[in-house]
């Protein structure tokens, strides 16, 4: 009850002041910070209200694109400037929303699309242990910058009246809504942001936890860059980590050398696991009784076959580096992953068949799927 009286003391407090910044510590298993600030620089367009910390209010924002960075055959890094030129100061574990204007899906309605993204880097600090980034700081003032890994998602898949089986629509893949979006946009032009409670998950520092196990595919590497930030370069930190991140080729590998180098620099303490394969044996589901009915000019074999993967003994091997044949799955995580305990946290980031195959749908508290036959307990996933 105390804790809610003040809430509302210095809530009125802020609104007499005509404006400023709040903080009140809350308590509990999160140990979250939460920050409200209201505007009063204009009236008429009413008050800013914040989840965070993060300078991006609850309210939709236009920042502007300052620089793109082509990283591989479908994948650049974006970075902006903040819309108030302040530090982006996002959370650990949090992520911001963009939205794209009518760019939805039809089959979902075909408004603005929105899709939540974490940024890579924020701030000077940031760019300076992200490779790709470090050289934008000798051109500008990169406080108010923050950088986020886009992969730009095309058509996957087969549709027509003939491939209307479930095998086949269970594999379809429309295009990215506003990843596409983005790749897009040109230099100058603004991107509509916000932050809000949603995209807060677990907050550092992750009291009573020593050991952390990451799991990423793709471009969910995203989330596992911002948190190994904290974990690697926090004085005094000794969590151990380890992170299975796992891609269709050695090419498609997102931010390897930031990661490589990290493994090195911490190798007491963190190793990255890279799983490179294809779902090839889910893929052709549909199309092998095809193959066999019809005597399409290709085998059985042929399509059962795993993919050739170049330059896959390329890939270091080290203490604190490895490499793997195939997705991230039981054999993968039984090998490489800290055993579950109550001590142990797993995150997980990627696309939705990622999060259904390992610990069940993203937005569900209980983890289902391989997890959770491993062991892991729904309280010790975190679905990112």
């Amino acid at each position: 009850t105390i804790k809610y009286i003040l809430v509302l003391v210095w809530k009125r407090k802020v609104e007499d002041d005509g404006g400023s910044w709040v903080s009140l510590i809350i308590t509990g298993s999160l140990q979250k910070t939460m920050m409200q600030k209201i505007s009063s620089e204009d009236e008429t367009k009413g008050r800013f209200y914040y989840a965070s910390q993060c300078c991006l209010p609850t309210e939709w924002v236009g920042c502007e694109l300052t620089n793109i960075i082509e990283y591989n055959h479908d994948t650049s890094i974006f970075v902006f400037k903040t819309y108030n030129e302040e530090s982006l100061n996002l959370p650990t574990c949090s992520s911001i929303l963009v939205r794209a204007p009518g760019r939805e899906h039809i089959a979902k309605g075909g408004d603005d699309a929105i899709r939540p993204y974490t940024p890579i880097a924020q701030g000077s600090i940031g760019f300076s242990r992200i490779a790709p980034l470090r050289h934008l700081l000798k051109k500008e003032e990169a406080s108010s910058l923050f950088a986020c890994l886009i992969k730009r998602y095309r058509e996957w898949g087969f549709t027509g009246p003939q491939f209307d089986t479930p095998a086949f629509r269970a594999s379809y893949r429309p295009p990215g809504a506003v990843s596409n979006y983005i790749h897009e946009l040109n230099i100058g032009e603004m991107l509509q942001f916000c932050h809000q409670e949603m995209n807060l998950k677990i907050q550092y520092p992750f009291y009573g936890v020593n050991r952390i196990n990451l799991i990423a595919v793709g471009a969910g590497i995203a989330p596992m860059i911002q948190c190994l930030d904290k974990l690697l370069f926090t004085p005094n930190e000794m969590t151990q980590v380890v992170l299975m991140y796992g891609n269709r080729s050695v090419k498609d590998i997102l931010l390897r050398e930031v990661l490589d180098e990290w493994a090195v620099a911490f190798s007491h303490r963190f190793k990255v696991v890279y799983c490179v394969g294809s779902r090839y044996a889910n893929i052709h589901t549909g199309l092998k009784a095809k193959v066999k009915k019809e005597q399409f000019s290709t085998t059985l074999s042929a399509l059962s076959a795993p993919p050739e993967l170049p330059d896959f003994d390329h890939l270091p091997v080290s203490r604190s580096q490895a490499r793997e044949t195939g997705w991230v799955g039981h054999d993968v995580i039984q090998k490489h992953a800290f055993p579950p305990h109550i001590s142990t946290r797993t995150f997980v980031c990627g696309l939705p068949s990622v999060y259904d195959k390992l610990c069940g749908p993203r937005h569900e508290p209980t983890c289902t799927g391989i997890l959770a036959h491993l062991g892991y307990h729904s309280q010790h996933v975190i679905k990112l």
